[in-house]
């Protein structure tokens, strides 16, 4: 009878080492869940002879963004509202087979005719992106980042001076198993995009004179 009960006192142990392993486990895996790795970069970037409205309803348009990024495989609406002065949809989209986002993005300008916007009026506009990606062979935890771009677009003698700030931010997991932009990769992909975005203006005005 001893030794029964001291194996099953034994089994008993284990077992319990084992949920307090797996409950550890799990509480573990909220906390990363939760942490997050964040990183900020500011542009100032200047369009000679492009009016700021142009250059906003250029960026307001995601249609525009889509074609800046050969990776988006497609895209679709999902949500979209607008009044007189400001204008706010979300777009779900895939990159990849295990990639996918989506985009909610808002633009405000001022109210007044577009034949009277001035080139000193002011145009806001709030981008923000979270791109998920399947683990392999396992459909969750997703792996996430974030950015979020904030942009003014003003009046600069006879273009645009465009101003933003982007920031990005990963959870623990996503910084473990993937990659996370830093400052650096964050700022060497915002200037990717202004070289990008300079390209597809380039080829709509060519395009418009035709």
């Amino acid at each position: 009878m001893m030794r029964v009960a001291a194996r099953w006192a034994a089994r008993g142990a284990r077992g319990w080492r084992r949920r307090a392993l797996l409950l550890a486990a799990g509480l573990l895996l909220l906390v990363a869940l939760r942490l997050r790795t964040r990183s900020e970069v500011r542009l100032t970037e200047l369009f000679p002879s492009l009016a700021p409205v142009a250059l906003a309803h250029f960026l307001a348009d995601f249609s525009n963004h889509a074609g800046m990024y050969p990776q988006l495989e497609s895209w679709t609406i999902e949500e979209e509202w607008s009044n007189y002065t400001s204008w706010s949809y979300e777009v779900s989209y895939r990159c990849g087979a295990r990639c996918g986002g989506r985009v909610s993005l808002s633009a405000h300008a001022p109210h007044r005719p577009a034949a009277a916007l001035a080139a000193a009026d002011t145009h806001r506009l709030l981008a923000r992106d979270t791109r998920c990606t399947e683990m392999l062979l396992l459909p969750w935890p997703l792996l996430c980042e974030e950015k979020e771009t904030e942009t003014l677009i003003e009046g600069e003698k006879s273009g645009a001076r465009l101003q933003e700030i982007t920031r990005g931010s990963c959870g623990a997991l996503t910084a473990l198993f993937a990659s996370c932009a830093g400052d650096d990769e964050l700022r060497a992909a915002r200037r990717q995009h202004m070289r990008a975005l300079r390209v597809a203006l380039a080829q709509d005005d060519a395009s418009a004179r035709r």
